[in-house]
């Protein structure tokens, strides 16, 4: 269930930041944005992870700590709503 819902947000920011471009809109992505970015995926790969140690011992995984992947969700999905709330109308360019 996590990894459809990880597609699914990639998904939905990317739909909506191509529709902000074609509407002319100039997307800002700050350094802490990429930053936000990058941490929430590594948490989310980190949450897939953290069973690994018992599983490669021949245990059964646990229960999926959802509060870690919840987190790596909403640091990522949380700057991406600020780089698409920020968005800016582009200037017009002068025909010439």
């Amino acid at each position: 269930m996590s990894a459809p819902a990880a597609s699914a947000a990639l998904i939905a920011v990317g739909l909506v930041a191509a529709r902000a471009s074609r509407a002319g809109r100039r997307l800002i992505v700050r350094p802490w944005h990429w930053a936000a970015a990058v941490a929430g995926g590594l948490v989310i790969v980190l949450s897939y992870t953290l069973d690994a140690p018992r599983v490669m011992d021949g245990g059964l995984p646990g229960a999926y700590p959802w509060p870690v992947f919840v987190a790596g969700m909403l640091l990522a999905v949380l700057a991406a709503v600020d780089v698409l709330r920020r968005g800016r109308r582009a200037p017009a360019v002068a025909a010439g």
